[in-house]
């Protein structure tokens, strides 16, 4: 009886494990997305202030560095067979929204998260609605399961005139890695 009480329990610890292995928050970073609602899982270094939950995530730097991320999630429609499908969409609802869009790059063979999900990136500045302050945009896109999610990091402008630089973007480079590499499908 003492040995199927000890096996019994080895079991039940062995399965505990494993299933919090799937669970574990990196090192430095705190979950940002609520795993009861959305199903993924959105790391961003702890420092960073959490802004929304439900539905989509959202966190950025800091009060003094708005710097942010956000993820969300669309159910795909046949038209969005492929990348280029989507993002032809997708870049025509930017177009309602900003004004002076110009795509910098597009990366193939990108991979988001921990799975390795083949991703795709884009990385392109914009202003808003005609307000004059340009932003710089690194969106992320994969499918997964019937929907595609969406990774968008966002930088402001430097302050000054002349050209644009996007000083918070150029130092962010790791930090956004981090994010992507650790993003999570539940």
């Amino acid at each position: 009886m003492k040995r199927i009480l000890s096996v019994l329990i080895l079991v039940v610890l062995v399965f505990s494990l494993a299933s919090c292995g799937d669970d574990s928050v990196p090192d430095g970073m705190k979950l940002a997305s609520d795993t009861s609602i959305v199903d993924y899982s959105l790391f961003v270094p702890e420092s960073w202030i959490i802004d929304y939950q439900e539905g989509y995530s959202m966190a950025h730097v800091s009060d003094a560095d708005q710097s942010s991320v956000i993820v969300m999630q669309w159910n795909m429609s046949d038209a969005y067979g492929n990348f280029d499908a989507w993002f032809e969409e997708f870049s025509s609802q930017l177009e309602l929204s900003f004004s002076d869009i110009t795509f910098l790059t597009e990366n193939e063979g990108d991979l988001l998260g921990g799975d390795q999900t083949p991703a795709k990136a884009y990385v392109y500045t914009a202003s808003l609605a005609n307000t004059g302050i340009y932003y710089k945009y690194k969106t992320v896109a994969a499918f997964h399961g019937g929907s595609v999610y969406v990774m968008t990091f966002t930088f402001i402008q430097d302050e000054g005139e002349g050209t644009l630089t996007y000083s918070s973007f150029d130092n962010s480079q790791e930090t956004m890695e981090q994010i992507i590499n650790n993003f999570r499908f539940n």
